[in-house]
């Protein structure tokens, strides 16, 4: 409990990856990837319950080891390219229901973001339920600049002209004179658990913003993030998993 309320943490580890192959079970800084969230989970010590989503066993029992509940195996149909996560989701959500276990709130923490630490969780959570009057969910934002609309272009098909997509007419601004933009990061996701169940997102008009750095915002999809985020994990001593 937390503030008097019930958290459930879920991290989806499906056993299919086009980028790189068995991601979740990858090595990053001494531990398997899917690892990172749920040690985040468990040293944030506000989780209720840490369960782990995922249609392997293998995977499962890795999680295990590392401290998540595994009490089902995610049906075939829940773990396609083009499953998404919000049917996952609702998936555990509803085990957990039928089996008489309610939750407050979910706390979506997904392997590909391993910087993610319990500091984040805890004061995401704190944020959202400090604001719950407002507010329904919340999710992490970095500050958008290398992408930011001012910076960024259509070509021609036949001449490759620059067409700004931000305005007709280009003018060039520098980066001290750009209206602060942010991107949906990966690092955290909060619902109310009631919420989430009506609206089947994160992301909607009652939605708060909690922004983090961009050096935790690397998320990992190919061979060059496992490299930067663990040139980063080395850099800021992350020894202590996700503390």
């Amino acid at each position: 409990m937390y503030f008097g309320k019930s958290v459930i943490a879920i991290v989806p580890a499906r056993s299919g990856s086009k980028g790189l192959k068995n991601k979740n079970l990858l090595s990053l800084n001494g531990m398997n990837l899917v690892g990172w969230p749920i040690t985040a989970a468990i040293n944030s010590g506000i989780c209720d319950e840490i369960v782990c989503s995922t249609d392997s066993v293998e995977i499962a029992e890795v999680a295990r080891n590392f401290g998540a509940s595994t009490p089902f195996i995610r049906p075939r149909e829940l773990a396609l390219d083009h499953t998404s996560t919000s049917d996952v989701i609702l998936h555990a959500i509803d085990y957990y229901e039928i089996n008489g276990l309610i939750f407050d709130y979910i706390l979506l923490l997904e392997p590909t973001s391993p910087l993610t630490t319990s500091d984040d969780i805890c004061t995401g959570l704190e944020i959202l339920i400090e604001n719950s009057s407002g507010a329904e969910s919340l999710v992490s934002v970095a500050e958008n600049i290398s992408g930011h609309p001012d910076f960024t272009f259509n070509l021609e098909k036949n001449s490759n002209l620059l067409n700004s997509i931000n305005s007709e007419k280009w003018i060039h601004k520098r980066r001290q004179d750009i209206d602060e933009c942010y991107y949906i990061d990966g690092t955290i996701y909060i619902s109310k658990v009631e919420t989430f169940k009506q609206k089947k997102t994160f992301i909607h008009e009652q939605t708060i913003g909690m922004v983090v750095p961009k050096w935790k915002s690397f998320e990992i999809d190919d061979e060059l993030d496992l490299t930067i985020i663990d040139s980063i994990m080395n850099s800021r001593r992350y020894g202590n998993y996700g503390k």
